[in-house]
């Protein structure tokens, strides 16, 4: 293949000979340069003080991978474009690769109308949870990923940038997701033995959060996410807003620790609306669900909830009364709670119900106290 290297001398590289395929321009020293046209040619940057960006009018059009960032830093701003060809085709459902990152300090990032067509793909970040890792992608404004990310390293997703497909964690890496706004058209999935941290606080996964054994980091203060809460991961954190539609199926072989504090959680007749248990044909290790509040099945809450295996339930708040398979009450935030509790045949963990008098209660009892200390010391002077 004809390989065109550019160091120093890149910006007149890319003044000339924008038709020719198959050659490849290579970023490898310091530098920022911009490209405002169409290169039909594979791009490689690999230098961590080297920046490329791709503004409107510029066009990276080649076989995938169009563009490879070893090191160093990407943007695709106003309506810049990376498409990548296929190279050979693709097998029907797969889309070739538009860029690829890691290798050493890579940033990618797509603002205002950018779009990239194609998938994106990291295989091993050191760090991923948030910004110190050595891969970092950003997607932002109404910027669109035409394409999924198999990915490893952190992923911001905010404002109104769109990822047609799904995203999972590459075989090798873990991932952290910041999602504040956006949408995902398709899974965000958790690949086996992987860890995966998700902060959602806005936007929406339509294919729902799923995955086998691993390891799942969950704080979601927003946004919305269809298709569920599927997954055989450990899951440890906590929900205090946002909606789950079609249920939250937590099996894990090593137990998991969820609170719940808020949000709204809804499913179809045919589904629990929560399932906490252990994996199946596994003996697991004890987990925990906490409900301190939220909106539990308020407009669909199909069969209600599973606890089995190992795995213990509390919830709190007033009024709480399990009668004939019904946990009904309201709970700390003032939700009215009324879903059936179902515990299955190998559950061997607990059930606490916390209930604390309402605050009015607590009123009375204490002014009672101050009346009842005033009366003592009368007696007591008479």
């Amino acid at each position: 293949m004809n390989t065109r290297i550019c160091t120093r001398t890149l910006a007149l590289c890319l003044s000339f000979n924008f038709a020719t395929a198959g050659a490849t321009v290579i970023y490898d020293t310091p530098g920022t340069w911009a490209l405002h046209e169409v290169l039909n040619d594979n791009i490689e940057i690999d230098d961590p003080d080297a920046k490329l960006i791709i503004e409107t009018g510029g066009v990276v059009h080649a076989a995938g991978p169009a563009v490879r960032v070893r090191s160093g830093q990407v943007d695709v701003i106003g309506t810049g474009r990376v498409i990548a060809m296929p190279n050979p085709p693709p097998i029907s459902h797969l889309r070739p690769r538009a860029m690829t990152l890691g290798g050493g300090s890579t940033t990618v990032r797509l603002q205002d109308q950018a779009t990239v067509a194609g998938e994106l793909f990291s295989d091993l970040s050191f760090g991923w949870k948030d910004e110190s890792a050595s891969i970092k992608l950003f997607l932002q404004d109404q910027s669109m990923v035409d394409g999924g990310l198999n990915y490893s390293g952190y992923l911001r997703i905010q404002d109104q940038a769109i990822v047609r497909g799904g995203i999972g964690n590459a075989v090798n890496g873990n991932i952290g997701i910041d999602m504040r706004g956006g949408l995902v058209t398709g899974a965000v999935h958790l690949g086996a033995g992987n860890a995966m941290s998700l902060n959602m606080d806005g936007g929406t996964i339509l294919g729902g959060v799923s995955g086998i054994w691993g390891d799942l980091d969950l704080h979601m203060t927003g946004g919305t996410i269809d298709g569920g809460l599927w997954t055989g991961a450990t899951v440890r954190g906590e929900i205090s807003g946002g909606r789950i539609d079609d249920g939250v199926l937590i099996a894990s072989r090593y137990g998991s620790d969820l609170r719940i504090t808020g949000g709204q959680f809804d499913t179809s007749l045919d589904n629990w609306l929560f399932q906490f248990a252990s994996e199946r044909g596994s003996v697991g290790q004890s987990g925990l669900l906490e409900i301190w509040g939220g909106q539990f099945g308020y407009a669909g809450a199909g069969q209600g909830f599973l606890i089995d295996d190992l795995m213990s339930f509390s919830i709190f708040g007033r009024d709480l009364v399990y009668s004939n398979g019904w946990l009904t009450g309201y709970l700390s935030d003032g939700s009215w709670f009324s879903n059936a509790l179902t515990f299955g045949s190998n559950w061997q963990g607990t059930f606490t119900i916390h209930n604390v008098p309402e605050p009015e209660t607590i009123g009375l009892f204490l002014v009672g106290l101050v009346g009842m200390t005033l009366a003592r010391r009368k007696v007591r002077r008479a």
